[in-house]
């Protein structure tokens, strides 16, 4: 029994094997495979780009214009009209904080503090400023000037000086001597800023004496002024308030003037995505350019046979012209001419490499021997073997035949 016997014996019906290839074909649609694994190159020119990545840019950080001069040397706080020794200015004079704040528009804001401060105070929403130290009540309290220029007391001065700390250990736990257990989560939480934030300055800031206005406290007051109804320590008001001295911390305030941005990783982009087909890419065969284009073996064997067969010949001649144009100087081909005496020897010609040798391998084509005379483009056309044709310009070829060359009625 021969193999070809013993394979058709052993071999399954085809329709099963059709009912498998159905299955497999209806699978690969359910789970989308048959897309992944399909053959395609519709992808196959990727053009992509790679981004570097961005390190972290800190935020910049920048002071606050200082257009009133507290910052500066020789400053005179603005007394609003009011005068020391004149009771007649008093209730209006000393009025507010504008010497604190910037006017102007900086960052989308205006009214930004000049000088250093917390913000976010629970007791006031806006217009206070400054970091200011007061020494009239026992110790040194801490606190900052309202928009009506008066003292806001937020860290308590120390029984036997010096500031009480509320992010100390039972700082808001009175019978563990803490003196911040009063306060509301809120006031507790801006205390502990505040104190940070006049820890940081304390020591490296100037500071400056400024007149603001402050509750009379007849326990802490009357030892320099007596009595309020007859308070001899200066200016006074008839809501209570006496005019007293402070200390302003001298620190510029600052802005963000630039967020900066976050780090970024680098990454590849994707810039288009074309097939083999996109005209971007494949424009189409090569169109052949003069009449040497796409010269292969059994044209130059054609070509060889007319020189030879036609020597002194127009078409010889004009055969002979074609192969010096189609053997580039320095081939292979070119030297293998010159040896076969069909072209002279320049002074370019050197070695290359051998495509010749197949177009000089066979035998001639028995058909067309002898030119055969046909119409075309070029007249008078001869037809050499193989459907070789030239006209006066030099090779004629059919755009309509599958070979390119023209063919002779009959041949």
């Amino acid at each position: 029994m021969s193999i070809f016997t013993k394979a058709l014996k052993h071999s399954k019906p085809s329709y099963e094997i059709d009912a498998k290839i159905d299955l497999f074909n209806y699978k690969l649609k359910k789970t989308k495979l048959g897309e992944a694994i399909a053959n395609s190159t519709g992808g196959v020119y990727s053009i992509t780009q790679d981004i570097p990545e961005k390190p972290y840019v800190p935020p910049t950080n920048t002071e606050v214009p200082d257009v009133s001069g507290i910052t500066g040397q020789g400053f005179n706080q603005p007394t609003g009209g009011g005068i020391e020794n004149d009771p007649n200015t008093w209730e209006n004079g000393w009025n507010n904080n504008d010497y604190l704040k910037n006017p102007n528009e900086i960052g989308g804001e205006s009214n930004r503090p000049i000088i250093a401060t917390v913000p976010n105070s629970p007791y006031h929403n806006a217009g206070y400023g400054g970091i200011v130290t007061y020494s009239g009540y026992f110790g040194t309290s801490v606190g900052y000037i309202t928009a009506d220029n008066e003292y806001r007391q937020i860290l308590i001065g120390g029984l036997i000086g010096g500031t009480e700390n509320p992010d100390a250990p039972n700082a808001r736990s009175p019978g563990d001597g803490g003196y911040y257990g009063g306060l509301t989560d809120s006031q507790y939480d801006y205390a502990v800023q505040f104190w940070r934030k006049y820890q940081s300055i304390v020591n490296v800031a100037g500071s400056k004496s400024l007149r603001v206005w402050n509750t009379y406290n007849r326990f802490h007051d009357f030892q320099r002024g007596g009595e309020f109804a007859t308070w001899t320590g200066g200016p006074k008001r008839s809501d209570g308030k006496i005019l007293v001295n402070v200390n302003i911390l001298v620190a510029p305030q600052t802005y963000e003037s630039d967020p900066g941005s976050p780090y970024e990783r680098g990454y590849t982009t994707l810039i288009s995505r074309n097939g083999l087909g996109d005209s971007n890419y494949y424009p189409g065969p090569v169109q052949p350019q003069g009449d040497v284009a796409n010269l292969g073996p059994y044209e130059v064997k054609t070509m060889l046979d007319i020189i030879k067969g036609t020597p002194g010949t127009p078409d010889a001649q004009r055969a002979r012209d074609t192969l010096d144009r189609w053997a580039t100087p320095g081939s292979k081909n070119r030297e293998t001419l010159i040896r076969m005496g069909i072209l002279e020897k320049a002074s370019s010609d050197i070695g290359g490499n051998t495509q010749i040798a197949g177009s000089l391998s066979g035998t001639r084509n028995s058909a067309g021997d002898k030119p055969i005379d046909a119409k075309g483009p070029h007249s008078p056309i001869k037809d050499y073997g193989g459907n070789m044709r030239f006209g006066p310009s030099g090779p004629s070829r059919d755009p309509w035949s599958p070979t390119g060359l023209y063919k002779v009625p009959g041949a």
